[in-house]
C-alpha cells in the first residue's frame, strides 16, 4: 500500500505514523524525508523513515529503489508527501514529483489519497482535520507513469476540496476525534513526546504527570 498526501506541515510523518497504527495496523509503515534533516533526528530511522538526498538525480534513484523494495514484500506500506515542499492547502492544480507515477506503474497495490489541513476554529490550539479520498487499485488500469502521476494529483484534489469543505463548516460532528488535545501541554512537545514512545515502545499519554510507560 502507498498512502500520499499533501505535504501542509512540517507535522506531516508524526501524522502518517498516527494513521497507519490506527487505520492499517496489519502494515509496517516506511516513508522517505530529506537526508539531511534525518541527521539530525536520527532516531526516526527506528520508525521506517530512511533517507532521500532531496533535489538530485541520486536521491530520486534511492527513493524509487528503496520504495520499490519495500513495497515487493506484503504487508508493508510506504507514505509519502508527492509534492516534494510545503505547499498551500488551497494550491490548485496539484502537482507532483513524477517518483509516485513510477512506483504506481510498477508496483501495484492500492494508493490511498489523504487530505491533511491545520486550521484554527474555536479554540486557542489549531485542529488537524484529515480525510480519506477513495483508495484508487492500480491492478483496475494500465496506465504509464505521466498518466498515474496525473491520475493521483487529480484523487488528492478531490479529496483536498472535500476536506475543505468540511472544513468550512467547522462542524467537530463531522469528524472522528483521533487525539484530545485538552489533556497536552503543548503540540510540539506533545509531538515529540509521541515520537520518544514510539521509539521506545510504550504507550503515549498526553497526560504532563504521565510517564507515558505502560504499568498493565
Amino acid at each position: 500500500m502507498i498512502g500520499y498526501a499533501n505535504h501542509s506541515s512540517w507535522y506531516d510523518p508524526l501524522l502518517f505514523l498516527v494513521l497507519s497504527r490506527r487505520y492499517f495496523p496489519e502494515h509496517v509503515a516506511f516513508g522517505p524525508m530529506d537526508a539531511a534533516a534525518l541527521e539530525k533526528y536520527a532516531f526516526m530511522k527506528k520508525i521506517g523513515i530512511f533517507g532521500v538526498e532531496q533535489g538530485s538525480a541520486r536521491g530520486a534513484a534511492r527513493f524509487l529503489q528503496v520504495s520499490r523494495g519495500l513495497l515487493s514484500r506484503p504487508g508493508n506500506a510506504v507514505w509519502i508527501t508527492p509534492q516534494g515542499e510545503f505547499a498551500d492547502v488551497r494550491a490548485r492544480p496539484v502537482r507532483f514529483q513524477p517518483g509516485i507515477g513510477r512506483l504506481a506503474r510498477d508496483c501495484g497495490g492500492v494508493m490511498q489519497p489523504i487530505a491533511m489541513e491545520l486550521v484554527f476554529w474555536n479554540e486557542a490550539r489549531p485542529e488537524v482535520l484529515i480525510h480519506f479520498g477513495e483508495q484508487i487499485d492500480t491492478t483496475r488500469h494500465q496506465l504509464d507513469a505521466a498518466a498515474w502521476t496525473e491520475h493521483l494529483e487529480q484523487a488528492l484534489a478531490r479529496t483536498q476540496d472535500e476536506l475543505a469543505e468540511a472544513s468550512m463548516s467547522r462542524d467537530p460532528a463531522r469528524f472522528v476525534t483521533l487525539i484530545d488535545g485538552t489533556t497536552g501541554v503543548n503540540f510540539i512537545y506533545d509531538s515529540w513526546r509521541y515520537l520518544k514512545a514510539l521509539v521506545r515502545g510504550e504507550r503515549f499519554s498526553a497526560a504532563h504527570g504521565d510517564t507515558g510507560k505502560d504499568k498493565s
